[in-house]
């Protein structure tokens, strides 16, 4: 009895083994991309944002965490047209930059989640944001790192 069940359980593994081996490579690939994905939360709702002025974004994403949300009246002053706006969400920080006169948004920004400070790939970024390369709102432009301009430190999300 007891070799029945070891010979049954090693045949169950070994089949196991074996049709898990079988199936193509780009099956196998394409499952590990959609695991990925999967794991990385959306954390901003940037396609939401498009189009919105800065007030606009700070009623949906709440208080920037900047010690200034504004140009000071000496800096207004000086022509500070362009200001940007922090906004920090489950440990992730978007920056969005907007001109001060008209209060339209220009871009936003967010850094890179590799330690180093620079990856040589940005799709878990896209995934944050909610955003993609295909679509016709805005384009999507990594910001590349300046010791190595095959990585990146962020992209921008630039509305068309």
């Amino acid at each position: 009895m007891k070799k029945i069940i070891t010979n049954l359980f090693t045949s169950i593994l070994l089949i196991s083994i074996i049709g898990s081996s079988c199936g193509s490579s780009n099956d196998n690939t394409k499952q590990s991309s959609d695991a990925t994905k999967t794991s990385i939360a959306e954390v901003f709702d940037v396609p939401l944002l498009i189009g919105k002025n800065i007030d606009d974004v700070r009623k949906i994403l709440g208080k920037p965490t900047d010690k200034e949300q504004e140009p000071t009246k000496k800096q207004m002053k000086i022509n500070f047209d362009i200001w940007d706006n922090s906004f920090k969400k489950n440990n992730r920080t978007l920056l969005v930059t907007f001109n001060t006169q008209n209060r339209k948004v220009i871009d936003f920004f967010i850094d890179t989640t590799d330690s180093s400070g620079a990856s040589s790939d940005y799709s878990d970024l896209l995934q944050i944001c909610n955003v993609s390369n295909e679509n016709d709102k805005y384009s999507i432009v990594p910001v590349p790192s300046l010791k190595d301009n095959t990585k990146f430190t962020g992209i921008k999300i630039v509305a068309k």
